[in-house]
């Protein structure tokens, strides 16, 4: 369960967005948080994909064209994600 807290927060986004990202409801990704199922499948798959990628490669892999998801200029907030 922290394991996919933790991936979820090293990434910058928030529930919903990493929720969109694996094909989820947001509220299967707050039952693998608490431990209640364990996340499966395709999503499970995602999961290791965005651990070891980033979820910058799969949103880019998905849509060539989309802009980086996380703003690295020095005055943006660094544990905000930005949306566009």
């Amino acid at each position: 369960p922290a394991e996919i807290k933790a991936i979820r927060t090293r990434n910058q986004v928030d529930i919903f967005l990493f929720a969109c990202c694996l094909n989820v409801d947001d509220s299967t990704v707050r039952r693998w948080e608490r431990g209640q199922c364990k996340p499966r499948g395709p999503a499970l798959r995602l999961l290791n994909l965005i651990d070891n990628e980033g979820i910058d490669f799969l949103i880019a892999h998905k849509n060539p064209a989309a802009p980086p998801l996380i703003n690295t200029k020095q005055d943006a907030h660094p544990h905000r994600a930005r949306f566009r």
